[in-house]
């Protein structure tokens, strides 16, 4: 009983230490004299899991707001709202992966 009960922790232990296999993509796109913006991706098997650490920031006018959303599970888009006196500019990344290579696009 007591050498079951040592083998079932043992496991268990194993499955909470040993990390499932994931690829972190640093995803960064600048427009000179205009804007710039940085996300980190986490994926694993063609599916982004997690989007985190968002930084984006304007040279030239503001960033009023954004937003992140997940068409589906291999794509990522990060959309901004910029504005320069009274004009506002949308712009945005998509990040997509495919084949666990990750691809980045203006929006």
């Amino acid at each position: 009983m007591i050498k079951k009960t040592i083998i079932s922790f043992l496991v268990v232990t194993l499955l909470l230490v040993i990390p499932a296999h994931a690829d972190m993509h640093k995803v960064k796109h600048v427009e000179n004299g205009s804007w710039s913006a940085s996300f980190v991706v986490k994926s694993s098997k063609n599916t982004i899991k997690s989007v985190k650490d968002i930084h984006y920031h304007a040279t030239l006018g503001k960033i009023i707001s954004y937003k992140v959303s997940h068409p589906n599970k291999a794509t990522v888009v990060l959309k901004l709202k910029r504005q320069i006196g009274l004009v506002t500019y949308r712009v945005g990344l998509k990040a997509h992966v495919d084949n666990n290579k990750l691809s980045v696009s203006p929006v």
